[in-house]
C-alpha cells in the first residue's frame, strides 16, 4: 500500500522504558546493578516469555540470556506472531518482538487486536501513512518516528482499555486529586 518501508512498534509485547533503563545501565562500563528478589522474580516472568516465544518459533537476534547477577540482556525476538504471549501481554521488560508486514492495513490490524492500548510507536518516511496510525491506531499515545517509551511528563501520558484509563501528567494529577463540588448560595 505505501512506497514506503513501515515499523510499527506497540506496547504490548515490545519493550517499556524500565526495560531500556536495564539496558543502557547494562552496556554502560562501570555501573552497578542492584538486584533484589521482586526483581528476580520480574526476570524470571519477562525470560519464561521470551523462552515460550522462542519456543513456539520465534528467534532471539539479540539477547535472550542473563547478564551477570541474573538480569536479563536486552531482547529482540524475530518472527512473533500475534498468538503469542509475549505480543498479547504488557511485557514490561527490555524485550521487543519484530513481526513483518507488508501491508500497513494488516499492520494497523494486528496491533488494534489487542486488549492494551498503552502507546504505539510507528516508523515511517510517509507522514501521510503516520497521521493515518495517529487516527486509527487505537492507543492512548501514538508516535511517529519514536518509539512508543516516549514520555513527557507535561503531556497526557496514559493507557486506554486494559492499559489503564486515566492520565498521568501535572494538569492531569491535579484534576485527579481534586474534587469538584457545587455550592449554592442564595442571600
Amino acid at each position: 500500500m505505501t512506497p514506503h518501508p513501515v515499523a510499527l512498534v506497540t506496547g504490548a509485547g515490545s519493550a517499556s522504558g524500565i526495560g531500556f533503563a536495564t539496558a543502557r545501565v547494562l552496556g554502560a562500563a562501570g555501573h552497578h546493578v542492584v538486584v533484589t528478589s521482586t526483581t528476580a522474580r520480574i526476570h524470571d516472568r519477562v525470560a519464561e516469555l521470551v523462552d515460550s516465544a522462542v519456543a513456539a518459533g520465534a528467534s532471539a537476534v539479540v539477547g535472550g540470556d542473563r547478564a551477570e547477577h541474573g538480569v536479563l540482556r536486552a531482547t529482540v525476538l524475530d518472527g512473533v506472531t500475534d498468538d503469542m504471549t509475549v505480543c498479547r501481554s504488557e511485557v514490561f521488560g527490555p524485550v521487543v518482538g519484530v513481526q513483518r508486514y507488508t501491508d500497513v492495513e494488516a499492520a494497523f490490524a494486528s496491533a488494534n487486536d489487542s486488549r492494551y492500548g498503552l502507546q504505539a510507536g510507528i516508523f515511517t518516511a510517509d507522514l501521510s501513512v503516520g497521521l493515518e496510525a495517529a487516527h486509527r491506531l487505537d492507543f492512548g499515545g501514538v508516535c511517529v518516528n519514536e518509539v512508543p517509551t516516549f514520555r513527557a511528563d507535561q503531556m497526557p501520558y496514559g493507557g486506554i482499555k486494559d492499559s489503564g484509563n486515566t492520565k498521568e501528567g501535572p494538569a492531569w494529577a491535579v484534576r485527579e486529586m481534586t474534587e469538584e463540588r457545587m455550592v449554592v448560595i442564595q442571600r
